[in-house]
Order: C-alpha cells, then structure tokens, then sequence
C-alpha cells in the first residue's frame, strides 16, 4: 500500500518518485502495474504512455504549471550565466509565465534548429501543392514562387516554435524579445533550455 490518501495527486507523486529512483525512460511493468493500482482506487481509466525527465543543472532553475483540471501539465528550464539571478522572484515569475504559455500555446519546438527536417520538408510539400493549385499564382516566374513558398514556410516556422511566437503576456513582443528584456532588467543573459508540454490522451 503507498502512503497518503488514495488521489491521482498523491499517487500520481509515487508514481513520480519512482521514476526518479529508477532512472525510468520509458513506461514498464513495475510502473503499469502501480497505474493500474492507482486507477483502481479511484475508479478511472488510466494508462502510463511516455516518460520525460528534465533536470536542472548549477545554473539551470525548473518550474512547472498544471492547468485547469491537470490535462495540460508543462515544465519550463531557465538558464542563466548568472544563476543567482534565477532565485529572485521576477525570473521566478517570468519562468512561471513562460509555462502559461507553452500551456496555451503549445509550440512543437524551441526554436528553427529543432524542427525535425523531415517534418519541415513535408510542411513544405504541403504549401508546394497549394501553390500549384493557386490560379492567382499561375504562370508566376520560379523564383517568385520560391520567395512566396520561403515566405510561408517562415511564418508557420514562427507560429510553432516558442521563441518566434507572440508572448502570452505581451503579444506585442515575441517570446525571445521578452526573454532578452527580461535578462536585460536581471542583470544577467537568461535562455529557455529545455520544456515540457504533455497533455492526457496524447
């Protein structure tokens, strides 16, 4: 029997602490069998899918945001040249917001170097078609497609990776010109590392 009241909350930490004892990275009996126990108790369907852990090195600071009723659940990794500026209450916040963000968001990247280049030639495949389909593009010189194809795969670039994309709190500004502000106002050079973004059924 695992300690504390039986909730998804509680347990949910078990199952968490679990992970962390066992250097899990990726679902197993031993872990299947306590969702099982767990969703037992409280009576719901339930399956573990994927495991990721971030940790936070020496000049790194993690913060996490459960949203609405938890089926959105995100963790942010801030880092800085000088971490002593990750323990004041702005960096705080501002790593907090961050995460309401990804929360509302949801970018499938940090930036342009971690789209998967396979993905990327596919989406730009797509805008290809609708281009040749395009009867006000027909009959357009080759390297006007090309710039009108560049344009598109530019603006979808930006609307899926976090840094490019307007910032929840100020969508005026994008993510990485809040970040630079942010930094600039800290006394110090702050990076987004690494996130997280899971969602149940996912």
């Amino acid at each position: 029997m695992w300690p504390g009241t039986p909730n998804s909350s509680s347990w949910g930490g078990v199952i968490a602490g679990k992970v962390i004892e066992k250097g899990c990275t990726e679902p197993n009996d031993e872990l299947a069998g306590m969702v099982t126990e767990l969703a037992t108790k409280i009576r719901e369907n339930m399956s573990l899918k994927r495991i990721k852990v971030l940790k936070a090195g020496a000049n790194e600071y993690l913060t996490s945001y459960i949203h609405g009723d938890g089926n959105i659940g995100v963790v942010v990794k801030l880092g800085a040249d000088k971490p002593e500026v990750l323990q004041q209450p702005a960096a705080k916040t501002f790593a907090f917001d961050l995460a309401l963000h990804i929360a509302a968001f949801n970018p499938l990247a940090l930036d342009k170097s971690k789209v998967d280049p396979a993905f990327l030639k596919e989406q730009e495949e797509i805008f290809r078609k609708q281009q040749e389909q395009d009867e006000k593009l027909k009959g357009k010189p080759a390297n006007v497609l090309d710039k009108i194809l560049q344009g598109k795969v530019s603006k979808y670039l930006a609307d899926i990776c976090l840094v490019d994309q307007g910032f929840v709190k100020d969508e005026k500004q994008t993510v990485a010109q809040a970040l630079a502000e942010k930094g600039k106002q800290l006394g110090a050079a702050i990076t987004i590392n690494d996130y997280l973004y899971f969602k149940v059924g996912q």
